[in-house]
């Protein structure tokens, strides 16, 4: 009897510990703001990197929306080839090509683009903040 005892108490012990972990956690996700979910990538583009937004602006249309659904949407060029109903082969050299284009009017090279790019499609906020860029893979060949 003792022992069934104990095992209740560290039972109601675990329970609490638990309930405070979860109110601890709520208190802390409650305090952070909340992120515009109603802002567009073009928006937060425009604010944070004027000069992107008119490099892109100098892509052909059909370029241009490769580039969005590649950067934005983080889609692979096959899936954008389905998307817009080309092939994957005319994707990634449109993409390629495109990545050169705005590595051009941005004076980088295409690494520096594409990272660019990936930086200013994952701000949220106004400003493109520094630091280790993500590395995408397969998308050129």
């Amino acid at each position: 009897l003792p022992w069934c005892i104990g095992a209740a108490r560290r039972c109601l012990a675990n329970h609490r510990r638990g309930d405070q972990r979860r109110l601890r956690l709520v208190e802390r996700t409650a305090a952070q703001p909340r992120p515009d979910t109603n802002d567009d990538p073009q928006q937060r583009i425009e604010r944070s990197d004027p000069d992107l937004t008119a490099a892109i602006g100098t892509l052909s249309e059909s370029e241009a929306e490769i580039v969005r659904l590649w950067a934005w949407e983080r889609l692979e060029p096959r899936e954008i080839a389905i998307a817009l109903d080309l092939t994957p082969n005319a994707v990634s050299v449109a993409l390629s090509r495109a990545k050169r284009k705005l590595a051009q009017q941005l004076g980088d090279d295409t690494t520096g683009t594409t990272d660019r790019i990936d930086r200013t499609a994952d701000t949220p906020g106004a400003e493109v903040p520094p630091g280790p860029t993500s590395q995408r893979g397969g998308d050129e060949r």
